[in-house]
């Protein structure tokens, strides 16, 4: 049985929305900005493999390979961004940890609603402390034009939409495929804002 239009758009628009941000990889290869360049390529990379082989591989081990690479990559960014403080250190190692024990013991055969859980909480706290950095120090007078700014909105937004589609994940990926990609359109979406958020971070950069 054939999905619904609107499905097929909502999924393929996520995959292929990475090629926007994508065409301003020159600017993006700035330092640190490339982190959030990585971060583009490697999510285009899984989405486009996941939705292909989705079903017809057990795929779990990679689901839970790719989360903490996103984590490190994402979090490198805001080590960075933040100041190169150690707590972003000490703050990942410690997720790190929970997740790899709760990949390897908690949800070994299945997707890891609960490592995926904390990564999305751990980056929403990230974004949300830079934003108190922006506030509280001053640091941009126009944050409409910060990089910076819109990378981190762009974070937020997905990470945000993403956490409750990994809460609700035993239920969704337990469904048909037609369900699946109905359930999980809250994360395609934000993906999809992701992306062009992250487009236009780094065409920011440019003008800077």
């Amino acid at each position: 049985m054939n999905s619904p239009l609107w499905i097929d758009i909502i999924l393929y628009g996520s995959v292929f929305s990475a090629v926007v941000p994508l065409l301003f990889f020159k600017g993006a290869i700035e330092y640190p900005f490339r982190w959030a360049f990585v971060l583009v390529c490697l999510s285009f990379s899984a989405d486009l493999c996941f939705s292909i082989i989705f079903l017809h591989v057990d795929n779990v081990k990679a689901f839970h390979l790719y989360g903490i690479v996103e984590a490190l990559v994402v979090t490198t960014f805001y080590y960075h961004v933040l100041g190169k403080r150690k707590w972003v250190k000490y703050l990942f190692s410690g997720f790190a940890i929970c997740y790899i024990v709760d990949a390897l013991f908690v949800e070994p055969d299945q997707f890891n609603a609960i490592g995926s859980s904390l990564e999305a909480l751990m980056i929403i706290f990230l974004s949300l402390r830079l934003f108190f950095q922006f506030f509280s120090e001053e640091e941009e007078v126009f944050l409409d034009k910060s990089p910076v700014f819109w990378i981190n909105i762009a974070f937020l937004v997905y990470f945000s939409g993403a956490l409750f589609s990994f809460i609700l994940s035993t239920d969704i990926l337990s469904q048909s495929r037609d369900r699946f990609y109905t359930s999980w359109a809250l994360n395609n979406i934000s993906n999809f804002l992701k992306n062009v958020l992250l487009a236009i971070g780094f065409w920011k950069i440019k003008w800077k």
